[in-house]
């Protein structure tokens, strides 16, 4: 492909394939590429993409394999010797065996006069919780939640192949929507919405800042609707819990504590890190606030997680780019250490004892060891990657989706690259090397804009963790193999 022609005072739309008249940011629409101000921001962006792909191919000329190895009878002894094998066979694998499993619109389809479905919203999902509690029939119960503070709620029936089922498969009375708009009224717009496994509720907190701000808790009552037809709507019971220590309070994101904790979450605020105990009595501060000489705080936690197997010990991700583990046991909630990150920790996950996943805009995603970190009382390191994520995409998003499964060793993650054109787009990743996993089955799923909601999660009666992701107002489901009856040939477990 050729190459356009630089015309002075136009701007060559790669995506659109014309020239454009480059104008004021004070004229050019909102989203326009060819205004001044992105003319020259996509500028910068080339001239660093160029430079960063003349610093890899530098690298890639001082990597030479040893002559030894070459040897086809040497080499392979000592590869063997050395029992080296592909560290991502695992997990390539179920990438490669993954597969779409249906998806659950959550809100009543709209049909026009000639009966044909409305077009799909021009907004994803932001927030998703998928629980693993079922009810008599075997169903799972869905929440969403979009921008403008809609919490939605839905069954989510599936066949013997775990396969989700679609309206056709059920007559009315059978399968039904819920709309949970009692939320909408005071928590609006919902900052994070996750799902305590141990307590079956869903936890919600909100971005707006409020005199009383809090969390809101429900449990969702899973009723028979062969003899009723109300629903979430009025079977659901809220309960708020605070107020928080401190008033006008930005409540940026929570995380259910893991069984054998004491707490029934951790929320992180624009001042520092509350909790919650399972009374859900009054909100607490884990530690005090922290603030600078102006009086303006300097801990805007985005992001936490309890490290796997210690309910004791959890990570926040800040926005000024610190990563720091707290010990809740400890007098006020005493720092155990922290890192640097690239960028800002939109979100952090804890992989084991002693490393830490961190990732952010600037494209940047990293696995740290916390053992080489800087502790309180040491002067200040620099902080090297154990992993770094080199084909991870995400220009300057905070709210993106991106979710660990430690079992499988995959990081699902969403990407935001306007320059390169791939919003909406998702991939996945491996937690041992970094390597971004080939799936056939995720190529589709391309809508333009940022994949918010993605989630893993694991129904009783699968073997492995399914894939969930929020495209449009759609909740769709990835896992692994493809069923096939072997006499027919057929696919099989579609909804």
């Amino acid at each position: 492909m050729e190459t356009p022609r630089e015309i002075p005072g136009f701007f060559y739309d790669t995506v659109k394939r014309k020239y454009f008249k480059i104008e004021s940011s004070r004229t050019a629409p909102p989203s326009s590429r060819w205004s001044s101000e992105s003319v020259k921001r996509q500028k910068v962006e080339k001239q660093q993409a160029t430079k960063q792909e003349l610093i890899v191919a530098r690298r890639k000329l001082l990597v030479r394999r040893s002559q030894v190895l070459q040897d086809p009878l040497l080499g392979g002894l000592l590869e063997r010797n050395f029992g080296r094998h592909s560290r991502d066979l695992q997990v390539d694998s179920w990438a490669r065996t993954l597969h779409p499993r249906g998806c659950l619109r959550l809100h009543q389809k709209q049909r026009s006069a000639n009966n044909f479905p409305a077009t799909i919203e021009s907004s994803n999902l932001d927030h998703l919780v998928v629980t693993n509690q079922t009810d008599g029939k075997g169903r799972i119960t869905t929440f969403g939640a979009t921008h403008t503070g809609t919490i939605q709620g839905r069954y989510m029936p599936t066949d013997d192949y775990g396969s989700i089922l679609d309206d056709d498969h059920y007559q009315d009375g059978d399968y039904y929507y819920t709309n949970l708009a009692k939320v909408v009224s005071y928590e609006s717009p919902v900052s994070a919405m996750k799902y305590h496994e141990p307590s079956n509720t869903v936890l919600m907190t909100s971005h707006a800042p409020r005199e009383s701000t809090s969390i809101t808790i429900f449990a969702p009552d899973i009723l028979d609707i062969s003899n009723t037809r109300t629903g979430l709507q009025d079977g659901t019971n809220f309960h708020r819990a605070g107020p928080p220590p401190t008033p006008n309070l930005t409540m940026n994101t929570c995380e259910p504590a893991p069984v054998g904790s004491e707490l029934l979450a951790v929320l992180g605020t624009n001042r520092g890190i509350l909790k919650l105990s399972s009374e859900m009595d009054r909100l607490k501060w884990v530690n005090d606030p922290e603030q600078s000489s102006n009086g303006k705080s300097t801990n805007d936690v985005l992001s936490l997680s309890f490290m796997p197997k210690n309910p004791h010990v959890i990570f926040a991700g800040s926005r000024d780019s610190r990563v720091s583990w707290v010990d809740l046991r400890a007098p006020e909630g005493g720092q155990c250490g922290r890192i640097r990150h690239r960028s800002s920790v939109a979100h952090v996950r804890g992989i084991n004892e002693h490393q830490v996943l961190a990732a952010g805009p600037k494209s940047a995603m990293s696995i740290y060891d916390i053992r080489f970190a800087q502790r309180p009382s040491m002067k200040k390191v620099r902080n090297m990657p154990l992993v770094r994520f080199s084909d991870y995409s995400n220009t300057a998003s905070i709210q993106i989706g991106l979710d660990v499964d430690l079992e499988l060793g995959v990081v699902a993650a969403a990407t935001e690259d306007r320059a390169q054109a791939q919003d909406g787009r998702l991939y996945l990743y491996s937690l041992n090397t970094g390597k971004q996993l080939d799936c056939p089955a995720l190529e589709k799923v391309r809508v333009g804009r940022v994949l918010k909601a993605v989630v893993f999660q694991r129904m009783p009666w699968e073997d492995t963790s399914s894939l969930y992701v929020g495209v449009g107002h759609e909740v769709h489901k990835f896992s692994l193999g493809n069923f096939v009856d072997e006499w027919t040939g057929e696919e099989l477990g579609h909804g």
